[in-house]
């Protein structure tokens, strides 16, 4: 893969991770899973190769936290 694209790939999720826990920024369930599904719309090609999960607080509705694993190369 193309070096340039897993990095900015990996550098946006690493920025929604890091926004989580500061003031005014995304933090319910549906509007990270809609950012990062957009992330994954643009950088198709790279985000194959990963397996994002969620870990949050139910009772509020938000993500504490976001775990990217990058998956086996094909």
């Amino acid at each position: 893969m193309d070096a340039k694209i897993t990095d900015r790939f990996e550098e946006r999720l690493s920025y929604l991770n890091k926004g989580l826990t500061i003031p005014k920024r995304t933090k319910k369930i549906v509007t990270v899973h809609e950012a990062i599904g957009r992330l994954k719309d643009q950088h198709s090609k790279v985000a194959k190769l990963y397996s994002i999960e969620y870990m949050g607080d139910t009772a509020q509705g938000g993500i504490t936290q976001i775990k990217r694993t990058r998956v086996k190369d094909k």
